[in-house]
């Protein structure tokens, strides 16, 4: 389902759009994702289906940050079920950086109704 980019915005919050650019896996894999405000571009950096993929900004519109990088871990759970660590790091530029700092609660709330909309949508 992480690797299913065209349907993040069913479960990620802030996600409005993902395009895949070019090749859709693996290393190396480009997408460009719509946020309110802002369009993304990522690069794939770790990609190993059912365990961890990460992935790096490298260009945004407008800039609002120096770097970008996201790691998502996924552990397999005794009871059966998949445990989803997920790591944002922003450097954020200019009043940007004070803006994220005041904003961070939010973030973690809108990460975490992610990964509780991702681990419903994996139950049905």
């Amino acid at each position: 389902m992480l690797a299913d980019h065209e349907h993040w915005p069913e479960w990620f919050p802030s996600v409005r759009k993902v395009t895949v650019l070019g090749r859709g896996e693996g290393v190396g894999a480009r997408r460009r994702v719509t946020i309110p405000g802002s369009r993304v571009d990522e690069e794939f950096i770790v990609w190993h289906p059912g365990v961890r993929w990460s992935f790096t900004a490298y260009d945004s519109r407008p800039r609002f940050t120096r770097s970008l990088v996201e790691d998502c871990v996924l552990t397999p759970r005794p009871d059966g079920g998949t445990a989803i660590s997920y790591t944002m790091y922003m450097d954020p530029v200019g009043v940007l950086g004070f803006l994220v700092k005041h904003s961070v609660g939010r973030l973690r709330k809108n990460n975490a109704k992610a990964m509780q909309n991702l681990a419903a949508r994996a139950a049905r």
